[in-house]
């Protein structure tokens, strides 16, 4: 397995990059992500969405244009949210005026996937969107902004709940052995073990 980060610099936002058993499995999209896979050759087959906000999504379009069998997966909450400007949080960043397609398959329920051989989780997260879902891969978890490294989760935007959060990072806490790696929307990679849940709820207020 070759894992692959791309990173938005301007916001620090994680795309992730698998190829495993002959597929390639994308987690996020941003604005470096086309360029990355034209410059490297890579040509994906899935792409998944942690949620629907704009520098986790941005290039999705292009992205279909170019590589017309890739599959875009999401949740249901989160891929009506793709194309509206203002709800995906693009309008209030200099007016970036993100506006992507929908995905392909889109989820209401916790859903598992055999792509090339690997399980595919997904979890849905909700908190710091309504339609926030996590992805496991193999020892992979793939938290997109639910849980990100030593900084706590952002819980004020549209669609944002708080007690929704708390039962999610309830669920991934009982739920995931705590060696599995989380590899976050912003910043590097951890052990679950290493997380601190306190730091992720904030003031819980």
């Amino acid at each position: 397995m070759i894992l692959h980060k791309v990173t938005w610099a301007r916001y620090d936002s994680n795309s992730y990059i698998i190829e495993n058993n002959n597929a390639v499995i994308i987690i996020d999209s941003n604005c470096q992500l086309f360029p990355y896979l034209n410059e490297n050759n890579i040509i994906p087959d899935y792409l998944f969405i942690t949620h629907e906000h704009f520098d986790h999504i941005e290039g999705i379009g292009d992205i279909k244009k170019s590589f017309p069998n890739v599959k875009v997966y999401a949740s249901k909450t989160s891929s009506e949210i793709f194309p509206d400007e203002k709800n995906n949080m693009s309008f209030f960043f200099e007016g970036q005026n993100v506006s992507e397609p929908k995905a392909d398959i889109e989820l209401t329920e916790n859903s598992v996937f055999n792509i090339a051989g690997n399980e595919i989780k997904c979890y849905m997260t909700p908190g710091h969107t309504a339609g926030c879902m996590v992805i496991q891969i193999d020892n992979m978890l793939f938290t997109g902004d639910t849980i990100l490294n030593n900084i706590k989760t952002p819980k004020n935007t549209p669609n944002s709940s708080k007690e929704k959060l708390r039962e999610s990072l309830d669920f991934i806490d009982t739920f995931f052995d705590d060696e599995i790696i989380i590899y976050p929307g912003h910043g590097e990679n951890f052990y679950k073990k290493d997380w601190n849940k306190s730091i992720s709820l904030g003031k819980y207020k």
